[in-house]
């Protein structure tokens, strides 16, 4: 079977007459970059770059569970279909976050944690698409990745005595991709086969949160007195104090599997995350000009440093933790299971977003005193208990657009190019 490829099918609406050979409506657009667009002729293959402006756009971060309902209410394939329909809201907050998106006034990067929530349903695909849909190539890095590029930059500054600021760093050292450029009019997907050990590891992975979220909050209930201050303090302090253990437990591994003493010749000796830390800001001390030999005990003088407080996400994880004691000295009963990963994806992505929508139980805990007042970061958080709010923010967003900017919208994506794909699932299989 011959194929044959025309590259005139590249070339996409809309179109303008061309400046060169004149033919009615043979200028279209060719591809889309960060801050420019390419026209070229289907005729005479005439080709222009034109600049665009420079983009702020702003940066949104939804829930799985939002993702996962969006997804129902388009999909009529999908058994809640017609309930959560009849809500409307899911459906509303669909068509103005693709709007807005299309726009190029917002992007929803996804991360790690849509991957991982939604690997293990029935609809891996599915809701993969809408969130692909919405981040648009946008992606926040792993959240270790994001840990060691905050704890390296902290004891950078901590081994030359620079400010005490927060460690904010810029967001394109914590996403792929540039969340403030032009998108391209094509997401490329890969597609995940044979992914049973992945699921697995996944599903083995939350069972063992769930477990030791059960002992942690049972702990935190039976505490006969507790002082806010001091749950937070000590959260602060495991930090620092839990790597150095886990780092000094890897190399006691080691040692172990060198004398031959393992019970499990197999047993994976691949680097924890807290020695890859260690290693990090050993190097990162070296490049400072401290010697190889001082490298590893200035590294332990950091982490039992008062440091922490100066990592946002350890700064608002600590704090989240605290109240969740709180909670459970108050009165609580319990917690779900994936709270470790709510607090992990909030405490690492509030200080880099403009929005946030997240479950209410997360949303009201950082309204809690005295979060939301050592919370400092311009983020606005949002739940199904102020939806309405949400609608109207993005709402907003749309209003203030200037007209030039919507000129220049419709010049590289045209008219039709921004209205929602509300039929994202028609030809679908799920």
């Amino acid at each position: 079977m011959e194929f044959v490829f025309d590259p005139k099918i590249l070339i996409k609406k809309p179109f303008w007459d061309c400046p060169k050979c004149k033919v009615t409506g043979s200028f279209g657009v060719l591809s889309v970059g960060s801050h420019s667009y390419v026209r070229r002729c289907k005729e005479c293959w005439y080709t222009v770059d034109f600049a665009l402006p420079e983009l702020r756009k702003k940066i949104i971060y939804l829930d799985q569970f939002v993702i996962s309902n969006m997804f129902k209410a388009l999909n009529m394939k999908i058994k809640a279909h017609n309930k959560v329909k009849e809500d409307g809201f899911w459906l509303t907050l669909f068509e103005q976050l693709d709007t807005l998106c299309k726009l190029q006034l917002i992007v929803c990067p996804d991360s790690l944690t849509h991957f991982d929530e939604s690997i293990v349903t029935d609809y891996f695909r599915g809701l993969r698409r809408m969130y692909e849909l919405l981040s648009h190539g946008a992606t926040f890095k792993n959240f270790e990745t994001i840990e060691r590029f905050h704890l390296v930059e902290c004891a950078r500054r901590w081994i030359k005595n620079l400010d005490n600021d927060d460690v904010l760093l810029d967001i394109k050292s914590i996403a792929r991709n540039d969340v403030h450029r032009w998108q391209e009019r094509f997401i490329i997907s890969v597609n995940w086969d044979e992914m049973t050990d992945v699921i697995s590891e996944i599903r083995s992975l939350n069972d063992m949160e769930d477990s030791s979220i059960k002992v942690l909050f049972s702990s935190w209930q039976s505490m006969s007195e507790f002082n806010f201050e001091k749950q937070y303090q000590f959260e602060l302090k495991s930090y620092g104090e839990t790597i150095i253990k886990c780092y000094y437990d890897y190399l006691e591994k080691l040692r172990k599997a060198m004398l031959g003493e393992l019970p499990d010749k197999h047993e994976d000796l691949s680097p924890n995350q807290s020695t890859i830390l260690v290693k990090a800001i050993e190097n990162t001390f070296k490049h400072e000009g401290i010697s190889s030999d001082e490298a590893l005990s200035k590294t332990i003088q950091f982490l039992l440093s008062d440091f922490a407080d100066k990592i946002p996400s350890h700064k608002i994880s600590s704090l989240m933790y605290a109240a969740l004691a709180r909670r459970a000295v108050n009165g609580q009963k319990s917690l779900k299971g994936s709270i470790f990963n709510d607090v992990k994806t909030i405490s690492n992505l509030l200080p880099y977003c403009d929005a946030l929508f997240i479950d209410k139980e997360c949303a009201s805990l950082l309204n809690e005193g005295p979060l939301k007042s050592r919370i400092k970061y311009d983020t606005n958080i949002y739940s199904l208990n102020n939806k309405a709010e949400f609608l109207a923010y993005l709402q907003k967003l749309k209003d203030e657009m200037s007209e030039d900017h919507l000129q220049y919208v419709y010049q590289v994506y045209g008219e039709e190019g921004v209205k929602p794909f509300t039929q994202l699932y028609l030809k679908n299989e799920e």
